[in-house]
């Protein structure tokens, strides 16, 4: 066992009581000013601290495949860094009050986890990794405003409504449960990750002011709309891939975007499409979709593009000459034979404003 400063006496210190997988129990004591308890990798069953731990600022706890019963006092004020990770036994876990100096806690791959509950006044936590394990539930403190990072990928989550207060929070990682609806507060302006793949979301709706978000995916979903707000002026990645949109609506302003995939995600169905302004694009993924033809202006090649992905059947490219204004959607030709143009702005090569235009053919219309 891994242990630092322990030692039988003086009986004034602090003490921690454990429990193996063979039943015996043992009592390990350690200086109060302890700083550092490395408990992992022990086939150990319960572990209870003693009171009076006050200068812990590291606990180690993951790899205790048995563990099954973790007991922490009140008190812990300067303990900034616990792991419990890859302790499978592990059910539910209340975690105490005074906490107020975490920073990280790793709570992943407990495969059993199904009940979490977290102090309130755990205000400094920068990091929470709450990945693999089994939450349903979860309800996070408020005012978590120092709060950085958040993984609840490879969950069994269905809802999920988070509290304002995380103003800090940069990533958001939620990919691999079955959420159904979701929530995000208005202030959580510093966004920069939003990873939601895999999961059942028919709808969506993001707040406005997502100015700093770089990536989003929401692949593998069951979408069938989605709108996205104004705004999203750093958005660099955005998969929508393995869905079954029918409407979708992008806003203007994606200055910043570079890749774009809508593989196996649009319907014949769909009525139409807007993507304006990608002036930074370098990839466009649209394989095994219903697009029969791309417009695009002339002078433009497609090659340009770093990758561009769409299946078996390539679509045809119609070029039209830019000065001759904007695409009038009204006046395209097929539309009325039961098609719908779907527009895909790429402005900013060479300088200029380029457009390209797709043709969706609806179930039933004549190609």
């Amino acid at each position: 066992m891994k242990t630092r400063n322990a030692c039988t006496q003086p009986s004034d210190g602090v003490s921690v009581t454990f429990v193996r997988l063979n039943g015996s129990s043992e009592t390990l004591r350690y200086p109060k000013d302890t700083t550092q308890l490395d408990l992992s990798d022990q086939r150990l069953t319960s572990v209870t601290l003693s009171k009076g731990w006050t200068n812990l600022r590291t606990l180690n706890l993951q790899n205790n495949r048995s563990l099954r019963s973790l007991t922490l006092p009140e008190g812990l004020t300067s303990l900034e860094r616990l792991r419990l990770t890859s302790n499978r036994s592990l059910r539910s876990l209340t975690l105490p009050e005074g906490l107020t100096s975490l920073e990280s806690l790793e709570l992943s791959y407990n495969y059993n986890l199904e009940s979490l509950t977290l102090p309130e006044d755990m205000t400094s936590l920068e990091s929470l990794d709450l990945s693999y394990n089994h939450l349903r539930s979860l309800t996070l403190p408020e005012d978590m405003t120092s709060l950085e990072s958040l993984d609840l990928s490879y969950n069994h989550l269905r809802s999920l409504m988070l509290p304002e207060g995380l103003t800090s929070l940069e990533e958001l990682e939620l990919s691999v449960n079955s959420l159904r609806s979701l929530t995000l507060p208005e202030d959580m302006t510093n966004l920069e990750e939003l990873e939601l793949s895999y999961n059942h979301l028919r709808s969506l709706t993001l707040p406005e002011g997502l100015t700093n978000l770089e990536e989003l995916d929401l692949s593998c979903n069951i979408l069938r709309s989605l709108t996205l707000p104004e705004g999203l002026t750093s958005l660099e990645e955005l998969d929508l891939s393995h869905s079954y949109l029918e409407s979708l609506t992008l806003p203007e302003g994606l200055a910043s975007l570079r890749t774009l995939n809508l593989s196996w995600s649009l319907t014949e169905t769909l009525q139409f499409l807007v993507v304006i302004a990608f002036k930074r694009l370098f990839g466009l993924e649209l394989e095994d979709n219903p697009i029969r033809a791309l417009r695009v202006p002339r002078g433009f090649d497609l090659s340009q593009l770093d990758y561009f992905f769409y299946g078996f059947f390539k679509p045809k490219v119609i070029y039209y000459d830019p000065a001759d204004g904007p695409f009038d959607w009204a006046a395209a030709d097929s539309c009325a034979a039961g098609r719908a143009w779907v527009h895909v702005a790429m402005g900013g090569f060479g300088g200029g404003s380029l457009d390209a235009v797709g043709c969706f053919r609806r179930r039933g219309a004549s190609a």
